[in-house]
């Protein structure tokens, strides 16, 4: 796999990558030379178990509820429902079906009718926008409750995500804040660098960007000059920060683990107002 091919030239020449998201056979088993400030399957996986049962102790889903996996057929996919669906066992909730659907899809007809019969009170994805509009515009044909959680679309343009994909009970994974949501001098200095190149807060991958090129300045920086690949690795795998508050809980790299992100949060639509809710 082509993966693989590059992981063994950087280890080789001893050249640093910083993925923004590498497939999860770059990570596991931890490559030297490897790193990832996006999110993982095993991450994403446990951050919903746990938003799920915040949303039991919140008293809006029953104990034990059935629920329902939706996900993009790509190798992290197929990795997503594997570990999500042993977690949610684990936590109590009953799995009673699971879908997938190849990137190109133009419908998911057959998936929500799955969905929609299998008597989920809650859907859980793994899942791009795109993908998720098609679900939410088939469930409702097929008169499925906008009551009924759907939870995990990657969060990726802001408010104008949701309103895309329009299902009023909404909440999506969220792995950085965008420059236009933090404080202080960092997200000052964030926006200024945005809006000096053009770019708009909430295009998709920026935040995330932005984190993985700080985190390499930053690196750079202590590391001095000249420095070699094996100086900029060493301090690589001691990288334990949030950036300012920018990722919304730490981000972390050393031999053992270079999946970067350890946790995330949920982006949480009104759709009776412009902006959204983070919950952790």
């Amino acid at each position: 796999a082509i993966d693989v091919a590059i992981d063994s030239l950087a280890n080789r020449d001893h050249v640093n990558l910083m993925a923004v998201g590498p497939p999860s056979t770059a990570l596991t088993p931890v490559q030297p030379y490897t790193f990832s400030v996006g999110i993982t399957s095993l991450v994403q996986a446990k951050g919903e178990v746990d938003y799920l049962t915040q949303l039991v102790k919140e008293h809006k889903l029953a104990k034990g509820s059935p629920i329902a996996l939706f996900y993009i057929n790509t190798p992290g996919g197929a990795s997503w429902a594997k570990i999500i669906s042993t977690q949610a066992k684990a936590a109590g909730f009953k799995v009673v079906t699971t879908q997938s659907y190849a990137f190109s899809a133009t419908e998911v007809s057959s998936q929500a009718s799955h969905i929609a019969s299998s008597g989920a009170k809650a859907v859980i994805t793994y899942d791009i926008p795109d993908g998720s509009k098609l679900l939410a515009s088939s469930l409702k044909t097929l008169g499925f409750s906008t009551s009924i959680p759907v939870i995990g679309v990657q969060y990726t343009t802001g408010v104008s995500s949701f309103k895309t994909i329009g299902w009023p009970n909404q909440a999506a994974v969220a792995i950085t804040r965008t420059a236009n949501t933090g404080s202080g001098t960092f997200f000052k200095h964030f926006l200024a660098d945005e809006r000096r190149v053009h770019v708009n807060p909430t295009t998709e991958g920026v935040s995330t960007s932005y984190f993985s090129a700080q985190l390499v300045f930053a690196s750079l920086q202590k590391c001095g000059y000249p420095c070699s690949g094996k100086q900029l690795n060493a301090i690589l795998n001691k990288t334990n920060t949030t950036m300012h508050g920018l990722a919304f809980g730490p981000v972390v790299e050393n031999p053992k683990w270079h999946d970067g992100m350890t946790s995330v949060a949920f982006a949480v639509w009104n759709p009776t107002k412009t902006s959204e809710t983070y919950s952790k």
